[in-house]
């Protein structure tokens, strides 16, 4: 078994979920009408599969949502686009009998959006968005408010799971079509990626070896990798095959994938048909039917009368039929050999849009004739389900011929698109990658008409590989991210008694993201990254351990007297009591007698004046980032439920001009 590589995975938002972006609301002088203001979103989305180019794909308007009962200003506007972006991703069934690793192109695709708010005719402002990956996928409601920015990082991430919600240890047949989908959404994005068997033969010998591989692996893309028997080569080895384990891997043979077991089945079946789902995580399923499937035909006729003379011919029908239009039946069965985990996994088929039956050269697409599936019941035993449905297109004649090569005038594909290869972090990688292909007549050079183009993807007709070249070198990346350093949130957790854990630094050196888009989005990139290695297993890596020790606490009063105004005096107060008393301005640093443990506080400035006009002023607490409001007159001024954490500078509470 190969080790784990070290990864780390970054999030997609779920087109088959909410996606929504807000706008916050504008600011008006109080008074001021708002009848006027519009907020409009602007959303693109890339050209083509790993382009670097966007193009607009739709422009929504929207009105801000009125005040609620407890408050008194409106939330701004907010955009749902996952319509858009659902319709935009394009998933499809992979070749029937395809025994190499397929790219589905079309299941991922990158947007950003662009914000923009009006009052009237007047533009106010407008203002770009981070760049977001999409993918065609979603999760139950009941997940979804806990999983929306977690999925493909705390679950798909940190099991590196494929795309799929079917039990593991699953029965296959030796001439079953077995797929697995798999995203990389990780980095540092593998060079290779290598499909690893573990096999154990029928004399208790195990033997591990890479049955495929995929070059030129792109980043956020997805991969339908086929593990049946014959794909993995398990019908050609020296020895009978019983049960099989598949991963992936990178090109140092460094698991980056989850491992799935297979369990050879020999079961006696008459015959089996095998039905193919869209799973809710974009990838294909296959579900074995054992039992003999029903297969049934319904017609039906479209008559019409006609005269037939005033010889009333026996012969001459009055009645004829114009129209026959037949619709096609299939019913299948599960078999007996269901589980529990199994059956309550049958949901997904349930909510699945998509269904298709092999007829022993293609996909033929069905559609379901059931609404319901019972997905949990104690008592049932044995477990099987019967499935009905009816193929999607209509009939209106009967043949049944043999499969024959088409007979057309020869074309080709060339370069439609180009664009730098970027890789994870958003970066230039030195190479020029053709992003479509157009069909072409090899007899004349024209292009086929109407144009003809698709995505240049690995393993396809056609496909061109990238090229080095010195005009997309790291360096030429339009935009490249400042260093990042933050504090982590996180802090070490294995000290000993008397000592606590502090944080560490973390920090992300500059250039080491980039962005063909803006230098915002470089930066959020890089932001993003810090505050992924922002872990608890990092904490206890880099972090300290202090002694606990309190916290010192200050106040110092840095205004400086104006000619005409009186200066504020201010004391520190905490819980009613004063630990620092009245302080002047142009003071000294001054500390309470004690320090503050670990804990969460409010803090209470007193401000008095000795006379008006008050000389305006602000309150800061530069350790935790507060600043208060401009402040002017007698008042106690409140910071509310200020979190100390041991090992914090001093919490030094400083009076400061406005």
């Amino acid at each position: 078994m190969d080790y784990l590589a070290p990864i780390q995975h970054q999030k997609l938002a779920l087109s088959r979920n909410r996606i929504v972006v807000s706008a916050d609301p504008v600011v008006l002088p109080a008074g001021q009408s708002r009848v006027d203001l519009r907020y409009y979103c602007e959303l693109f989305v890339q050209k083509s599969f790993q382009s670097a180019q966007f193009e607009s794909l739709s422009r929504h308007e929207a009105s801000e949502e009125p005040p609620t009962a407890n408050s008194t200003t409106s939330a701004g506007a907010y955009f749902e686009l996952q319509t858009r972006l659902d319709d935009l991703l394009v998933a499809a069934p992979p070749p029937y009998g395809a025994d190499r690793v397929q790219v589905c192109d079309g299941l991922t695709r990158q947007f950003y959006t662009s914000l923009a708010r009006y009052n009237g005719d007047t533009l106010l402002d407008a203002s770009l968005q981070t760049s977001q990956w999409a993918i065609k996928a979603g999760v139950a409601e009941r997940d979804y408010d806990t999983y929306r920015e977690l999925f493909f990082t705390r679950y798909i991430g940190a099991g590196c799971r494929f795309l799929t919600w079917q039990p593991d240890h699953k029965f296959v047949r030796a001439d079953q079509p077995e797929w697995l989908y798999f995203l990389t959404n990780f980095s540092p994005l593998p060079t290779r990626l290598l499909v690893r068997v573990r096999c154990l033969y029928a004399d208790n010998t195990r033997e591990t070896y890479t049955a495929l591989a995929v070059d030129n692996v792109s980043y956020m893309t997805v991969y339908a990798v086929p593990v049946g028997m014959a794909a993995l080569g398990l019908l050609t080895r020296p020895k009978t095959v019983l049960r099989y384990e598949v991963w992936l891997s990178n090109q140092d043979q460094q698991s980056v994938s989850e491992v799935r077991s297979y369990q050879v089945s020999d079961e006696y079946a008459e015959q089996v048909r095998y039905l193919l789902y869209q799973n809710g995580l974009g990838g294909y399923d296959t579900v074995p039917c054992l039992a003999n499937p029903v297969e049934s035909v319904k017609v039906s006729r479209q008559l019409v009368d006609r005269f037939v003379g005033h010889d009333y011919l026996p012969t001459v029908a009055e009645t004829i039929i114009r129209e026959v239009a037949g619709e096609r039946q299939l019913t299948l069965t599960l078999g007996r050999r269901i589980g529990e985990a199994y059956r309550t996994y049958l949901e997904d088929l349930l909510l699945s849009q998509e269904f298709y039956i092999g007829d022993g050269s293609d996909w033929l697409p069905l559609t379901p004739g059931f609404d319901s599936l019972v997905t949990d019941h104690r008592d049932e035993w044995p477990i099987e389900r019967s499935l009905t449905f009816r193929y999607a297109n209509a009939v209106t004649r009967f043949s049944r011929l043999p499969r024959i090569a088409q007979e057309t005038r020869a074309t080709g594909w060339r370069a439609w698109t180009t664009s730098c290869a970027l890789g994870a972090q958003g970066l230039r990688t030195g190479q020029r990658i053709v992003n479509e292909l157009v069909r072409y007549y090899l007899d004349s050079g024209e292009n086929v008409r109407p144009l003809v183009t698709k995505a240049n993807v690995p393993g396809t007709e056609g496909y061109i590989a990238p090229w080095p070249t010195e005009n997309c070198a790291p360096s030429t990346t339009p935009y490249l991210s400042v260093d990042v350093s933050l504090a982590s949130v996180k802090k070490k957790n294995d000290c000993g008694t008397g000592t606590v854990g502090t944080g560490w630094t973390i920090t992300v050196a500059a250039g080491s993201f980039g962005s063909e888009l803006s230098q915002a989005d470089a930066q959020a990139k890089a932001q993003a990254a810090a505050l992924a290695l922002d872990t608890q297993e990092a904490a206890n890596t880099h972090g300290s351990c202090i002694p606990t020790t309190l916290v010192p606490l200050a106040l110092q009063n840095i205004t400086t007297p104006i000619f005409g105004q009186f200066d504020p005096v201010v004391a520190l107060l905490l819980g009613g009591d004063e630990v620092v008393p009245n302080t002047s301005t142009n003071s000294t640093v001054r500390y309470a007698a004690s320090g503050l443990a670990a804990g969460t506080y409010n803090l209470d400035v007193r401000v008095s004046y000795s006379g008006s006009p008050f000389q305006p002023f602000r309150l800061t607490v530069p350790a935790k980032g507060l600043t208060s409001e401009v402040l002017s007159g007698n008042q106690t001024y409140r910071f509310s439920n200020v979190v100390v954490n041991w090992g914090d500078a001093d919490l030094i509470v400083k009076a400061i001009p406005q």
